[in-house]
């Protein structure tokens, strides 16, 4: 008879942890796209694309600082607790610690809001002054002059040569 055996492996046993999957994983995509995509999106012109990379990356960023914040926030608190309490109120250093480590759950749902308010903050301040300044920058790339006049018809053009003479008289003075 051909007998059916079924070992169970888990993964930490061989050394990898889920943590180093998904790391890795969010690696290999991240140098996908920098090595890759971003030359594509030059080589070929795809400016869309490059500034979506651009922002998913600031978001990616942003989403890290506010992980980062939540990571690093018991030792925030211990440092800011040493600074607020000093002096004549260091008494109370120890019944402070107690209360924020007993309240550390709702301190950690506070700070990633704030946190992410913080980075939502961020993320469109810069978006609009990347917008003001494509803005400008459109708008020069499409007139290319500091003075644009336009004649109202094709068949009673301007006099060129008089306004450019007009124009230097007066850049000259």
């Amino acid at each position: 008879t051909s007998e059916v055996t079924v070992r169970m492996v888990k993964m930490e046993s061989l050394g990898l942890d889920a943590w180093q999957i998904v790391s890795s994983l969010m690696m290999v995509g991240i140098g996908f796209t920098v090595y890759y995509v971003i030359p594509y999106t030059f080589i070929f012109e795809n400016i869309p694309l490059f500034l979506t990379i651009l922002n998913t990356i600031l978001l990616g960023m942003l989403f890290g600082i506010s992980v980062l914040a939540a990571v690093l926030q018991p030792f925030i608190e211990k440092i800011v607790l040493r600074f607020l309490l000093w002096g004549s109120e260091k008494n109370l250093l120890s019944l402070v610690q107690k209360s924020l480590s007993g309240h550390r759950n709702r301190n950690r749902k506070t700070t990633l809001m704030f946190t992410t308010c913080l980075a939502f903050i961020i993320f469109a301040g810069a978006m609009f002054s990347l917008q003001a300044q494509s803005i400008v920058d459109n708008v020069r790339a499409n007139v290319a002059t500091d003075v644009m006049v336009l004649a109202p018809f094709y068949g009673d053009p301007l006099d060129q040569k008089g306004m450019t003479e007009f124009l230097e008289t007066e850049m000259n003075k």
